[in-house]
């Protein structure tokens, strides 16, 4: 019996629509304008840190939509706010040249705390 909190194996593959796909492309696509968008207009994270903030801060207003009764939540934000959420994290691994396999290299030379 399925469970109505969980109703199919988190771990068993599913088949997807070509009208998923097309979904996910274009919630990407918005993302990644998003994006470019918000990095023509402020400047490049300066680290980890600023951007965990950034990125919290998009989350938490996703939250505020989702600790509202659902009849007053707003659908267009919510998913607004989730892009967002996107845009930035997309801009994080850019802006801090987190590429697959690699660390990013410092900008600024490494002192050792003495």
């Amino acid at each position: 019996m399925q469970s109505l909190l969980h109703p199919r194996n988190p771990l068993e593959k599913r088949e997807m629509t070509l009208g998923e796909e097309v979904v996910m492309a274009q919630v990407g696509a918005e993302a990644a304008d998003e994006c470019i968008r918000a990095s023509k207009i402020h400047a490049p994270f300066n680290s980890s840190h600023e951007a965990y903030a950034v990125i919290s801060e998009e989350l938490d207003e996703f939250w505020e939509q989702v600790r509202l009764r659902r009849q007053s939540r707003s659908p267009e934000r919510m998913r607004k706010e989730l892009i967002q959420v996107a845009a930035m994290a997309i801009r994080a691994v850019c802006d801090l040249k987190l590429q697959p396999g690699r660390l990013p290299v410092p900008t600024q030379p490494i002192t050792p705390y003495m």
